[in-house]
């Protein structure tokens, strides 16, 4: 069989399925829907600390709080949860606030991180929110490496 042939032979699968694939993922995956136009609400939330190179110690308090852009908390824990060890991941569930609007919470929400050390403590950890709403979107909310201390207890980033 000639080169031709062979392009010819493999060229024909290829294009269709890239035409496919255009028309499964095209325009309509380009726009993401959001939830605030229909009003939907908090359904549950949950928090994935990864502790980077420096460990929470077993009694070090941690309070989690996620406000909406009014300063309503719409999402919270508070506890010891053990030690965090380096390299490893701990997912919390928050309690969450009824009636908590995903508008309210995307467009000017915050979260805030404090602990408590008994003590000395510095912990070196990365963070990930997620939020899931009752028409089926999520919020997820990253950062990618932080620290607090005895010195530095909280923290405050935006959601958005």
């Amino acid at each position: 069989m000639d080169k031709k042939t062979v392009l010819r032979r493999i060229a024909a699968p290829v294009l269709a399925g890239a035409a496919i694939m255009v028309g499964v993922a095209g325009p309509a995956a380009a726009a993401p829907v959001h939830a605030n136009a229909s009003g939907a609400t908090l359904r549950s939330a949950s928090i994935t600390f990864t502790t980077l190179t420096d460990d929470k110690d077993s009694d070090t308090l941690v309070t989690v709080l996620v406000k909406d852009r009014d300063g309503r908390v719409d999402a919270q824990t508070t506890g010891f949860f053990g030690q965090f060890k380096d390299q490893t991941s701990k997912t919390l569930p928050l309690r969450i606030r009824s009636g908590a609007a995903w508008d309210a919470l995307e467009n000017g929400g915050s979260i805030t991180i404090t602990i408590a050390p008994n003590g000395h403590d510095t912990w070196n950890f990365a963070y990930e929110v997620d939020l899931s709403y009752s028409d089926g979107d999520a919020g997820f909310h990253l950062n990618p490496g932080t620290s607090l201390s005895e010195s530095h207890k909280s923290l405050t980033n935006p959601l958005n």
